[in-house]
C-alpha cells in the first residue's frame, strides 16, 4: 500500500502547492457551476468561474515562480502550434471578420492558458490526482443526473436529464 505524504516538500513550496489544489478544485467543480441568474447561466456561469479561477491559479503559480527565484521558459513545437493556431483564430476573428461577442472564443482562449498552466507544473506526480479530480467530476455529474432522472431537483431541459449541461449532449 502505497503511503501518502502530507508534508509540504520544500522543493515545492506552499504557494505552488495552493496551485495544485486549486487546479484540482477547478476540474472537480467546474461542470457542477450553474447560476440561474445569469443570461443562459449555465454556459456563462461555467466560463466566468474558469475565467475567474485561472486568474487566481495563473497569480499563484507566478507567485511560487517569484519564491523560487528561477524563471525559466522552455517552448516545444506543440506549444508554438498551439499559439500560432490561436493567433490565426484572433486575427481571423478581428482582422477578416466583424466584432461579436463570443462565449466559446473567451472559453478558447481559456482553455489556451490553462494548458500553459499545465506546462507550468514540473513535477509530474501531481497528474494523476488531476486525474482523480476529473473522475471525482463525473461521479458528482452522475449523482445529479440521477436525482433528475428521479425528480429530486430539475432538469436544465424539459425533456432530458442534462446534469449541470444545458443540453443532454454533454451529459
Amino acid at each position: 500500500m502505497e503511503k501518502i505524504d502530507l508534508r509540504v516538500n520544500s522543493k515545492i513550496g506552499v504557494i505552488k502547492l495552493g496551485s495544485y489544489f486549486a487546479i484540482g478544485i477547478l476540474l472537480t467543480c467546474l461542470p457542477s457551476v450553474d447560476f440561474n441568474f445569469l443570461e443562459q447561466g449555465t454556459l456563462s456561469s461555467k466560463t466566468i468561474f474558469f475565467g475567474y479561477a485561472l486568474i487566481f491559479i495563473s497569480l499563484l503559480l507566478l507567485l511560487s515562480t517569484i519564491q523560487q527565484q528561477r524563471i525559466e521558459a522552455v517552448f516545444n513545437l506543440l506549444d508554438i502550434a498551439i499559439l500560432l493556431l490561436l493567433f490565426f483564430i484572433i486575427l481571423n476573428r478581428y482582422y477578416f471578420h466583424s466584432f461579436t461577442y463570443s462565449i466559446h472564443f473567451l472559453d478558447l482562449i481559456g482553455l489556451t492558458f490553462f494548458y500553459f498552466c499545465l506546462v507550468a507544473i514540473r513535477e509530474r506526480g501531481i497528474f494523476k490526482w488531476l486525474g482523480v479530480a476529473i473522475v471525482l467530476s463525473g461521479i458528482m455529474q452522475a449523482v445529479v443526473g440521477n436525482l433528475q432522472l428521479y425528480k429530486v431537483i430539475k432538469s436544465n431541459h424539459p425533456q432530458f436529464i442534462t446534469g449541470s449541461y444545458f443540453n443532454s449532449g454533454s451529459y
